[in-house]
């Protein structure tokens, strides 16, 4: 009976926190992360589509990186 219990009690709280994430899922997204999903999809196809024009164009312009194979960070213009 115990087990039963502890097992009962486990499904619950697992069917609770999969409700809890569906509801938050679904909810609506703001016009910011609308704009910030927008440019996301923007550099991802301008990099599928090897358009490097078009992708370092959507980095700021004070855009600073530090590649893996550099010694120090550099700026947009540098890349």
């Amino acid at each position: 009976m115990k087990y039963l219990t502890k097992l009962l009690v486990a499904l619950f709280e697992i069917s609770l926190l999969l409700f809890t994430g569906i509801r938050a899922f679904g909810q609506e997204w703001s016009a910011e992360q609308k704009e910030v999903w927008k440019m996301e999809i923007a550099w991802w196809n301008s990099w599928k589509e090897g358009d490097m024009k078009r992708h370092m164009g959507l980095l700021h312009k004070n855009f600073i990186a530090w590649p893996k194979w550099e010694s120090k960070a550099i700026g947009k213009a540098e890349m």
